[in-house]
């Protein structure tokens, strides 16, 4: 995966989000290491917006170190492309063999901090995420990154998050 070509699209599909995309772009110029997980002040993360095949649900995660409701995601390992490790963490993060990808574009940009965790210092995340589908019906399962992992009916989603970012990925699609 290009991700300067990806964003170049990214930019097409969502020329409202030019802010987010010129933060990319500017991180990907001044930094050399942007996909190594020890990288400071940042690196690049792949992440998942999961939803039922139907569209009526989408599947959330409780995050063990942050102690909130968000998509899944994770770290990308050495050798492995943005969307490469969004299949990874899909399926080791929910268990769920009926993932499907949706398109090879990304779906959605967002930068956050992260806070101080052992011994990493509080830096940023530049999640780049994808958007799969799977079976609605299909039980996920608990990962060491989650408290729990499960189905969320799309209308009952602010009942479980209040992050931006989560709520426009369910605005998406």
């Amino acid at each position: 995966m290009n991700i300067i070509k990806a964003l170049t699209d990214y930019r097409r599909r969502f020329p409202g989000e030019g802010d987010v995309i010129d933060r990319f772009e500017r991180f990907l110029i001044d930094h050399d290491q942007v996909m190594d997980r020890n990288a400071l002040p940042g690196h690049i993360t792949a992440c998942v917006w999961i939803r039922s095949y139907d569209q009526t649900k989408v599947l959330l995660m409780n995050h063990t170190k942050l102690g909130k409701w968000i998509q899944l995601g994770g770290h990308i390992e050495p050798g492995e492309t943005p969307l490469e490790a969004a299949w990874r963490e899909a399926r080791e993060e929910s268990g769920l063999t009926s993932l499907r990808l949706v398109d090879r574009g990304i779906y959605d940009l967002a930068i956050h901090q992260f806070p101080a965790i052992g011994n990493m210092p509080e830096h940023i995340h530049y999640d780049i995420r994808f958007l799969f589908e799977a079976d609605g019906e299909e039980e996920p399962h608990n990962s060491p990154e989650s408290v729990a992992v499960k189905w969320i009916d799309r209308d009952r989603l602010k009942e479980y998050t209040d992050e931006p970012s989560v709520i426009r990925l369910a605005e998406k699609g």
